[in-house]
């Protein structure tokens, strides 16, 4: 299986730089990110990673 190269809090904070206006070639350079295709991926991963989160702190133990 393959290792993310980022933590959850590392791509929160890529992320509200993204949001914050900073370029994404400027952010790709930054964090060593080949394109904005792997930004793209980045992202989709901390999707399923908050969707995950959501599922599993809604159910009642």
């Amino acid at each position: 299986m393959k290792t993310k190269r980022y933590s959850t809090k590392q791509n929160i904070g890529i992320l509200k730089e993204a949001e914050a206006g900073m370029p994404v070639k400027e952010l790709c350079r930054k964090y060593g990110v080949s394109d904005a295709q792997r930004l793209k991926e980045l992202v989709a991963d901390m999707a399923l990673d908050i969707q995950m989160l959501k599922k599993i702190n809604s159910k009642k133990w």
